[in-house]
């Protein structure tokens, strides 16, 4: 009976050490997750060293608006909407570009500027150039998220409008999450992409529209 005790004790006790030592492996890995995605937030996302400390718990709501699209985006970052497109919409200043980084931060990915996505994408034709065209391509359309900044405002609103079109359509057929941004309006967002490509976008999309005023004004102010 003793020897019975025993062995039961001690499959408890093995019980709890395994548990432990699954805790403790958990703990570590998620510890690792977390230094990994900070440094590829700080040396490899792309996002400007003047967002490099905000978060979304650093954005400031001005109105009742912005408590609503803080809420969702929150929601999109906790639940990692996979097949999901975001569009932050609205005037200069309303922070905008704080929020996109901040996703970056939660989730992992890359940043860019459509000007500089255009600029690196033409850079592809150079024989010396690191990546060719459709490499660039891939990198924007396979990261695990991407956020696409000043949209509409490309040089060249021609090919601007082809590199965003063919990213949407590549994230789209394989799932994978991003964000553009834009002073675009909503009707405005919606010629840009085209009825075609936002019939695609009405599907998966999110629109955040941003009426306030300019954050930026209210620094200066203060």
């Amino acid at each position: 009976m003793d020897s019975v005790k025993t062995i039961l004790n001690n499959i408890v006790v093995d019980s709890q050490k395994a548990e432990e030592y699954e805790k403790m492996i958990k703990k570590q890995t998620m510890k690792e997750e977390k230094a990994s995605l900070d440094y590829n937030f700080k040396h490899i996302s792309g996002v400007p060293k003047r967002y490099l400390q905000e978060s979304l718990g650093t954005w400031e709501c001005s109105s009742e608006g912005d408590i609503v699209n803080l809420r969702t985006i929150q929601h999109f970052v906790e639940t990692k909407n996979q097949n999901k497109i975001l569009a932050l919409l609205g005037d200069y200043g309303t922070g905008k570009t704080h929020l996109g980084c901040s996703i970056i931060r939660e989730m992992g990915g890359l940043y860019i500027t459509s000007q500089k996505l255009c600029i690196e994408y033409e850079s592809g034709s150079d024989f010396k150039a690191e990546a060719n065209k459709m490499q660039i391509l891939r990198k924007y359309s396979t990261a695990p998220m991407l956020i696409i900044d000043e949209v509409g405002r490309g040089f060249k609103p021609d090919l601007e409008k082809e590199i965003i079109s063919f990213i949407i359509s590549e994230r789209y057929a394989n799932d994978l999450p991003m964000g553009i941004i834009s002073n675009f309006k909503k009707d405005g967002f919606v010629r840009f992409i085209g009825d075609a490509m936002y019939d695609r976008f009405s599907e998966v999309g999110i629109i955040l529209e941003f009426l306030g005023c300019s954050k930026r004004f209210d620094k200066r102010v203060s």
